[in-house]
């Protein structure tokens, strides 16, 4: 990006942390295009997680390689599920062992 715009990356750096400064910008990241990456399978998972442990919880399933975010929600009567994660795979079956995997980890089976 520096070369695109002729400047090196220790002024793109400054330029960056002078909009978060100047309250232009919150935060700067990168995009990755998943799908041409080829991961082409998706899913959300939702979770039934202890109020006292959505952290903890949150955080582990941060922490896999499949999970691209994670959220707490509220729950109402009809729907119990207040972490929600969004995995990414190359397939479906790679999909649901991260979601098993994560069952694993945190110990949260709903």
């Amino acid at each position: 990006m520096a070369a695109r715009i002729g400047v090196d990356e220790a002024q793109i750096l400054q330029m960056a942390n002078a909009f978060i400064d100047d309250g232009l910008a919150r935060r700067f990241a990168a995009v990755m295009h998943h799908r041409q990456a080829g991961f082409v399978a998706n899913a959300m998972s939702v979770w039934q997680v202890p109020e006292d442990r959505i952290d903890e919880v949150g955080y582990q399933m941060a922490g896999f390689a499949a999970v691209s975010h994670c959220y707490q929600r509220p729950t109402y009567p009809d729907w119990p599920y207040n972490l929600f994660g969004m995995l990414h795979a190359r397939t479906k079956d790679e999909c649901e062992v991260a979601a098993h995997a994560i069952e694993d980890q945190t110990g949260i089976h709903e």
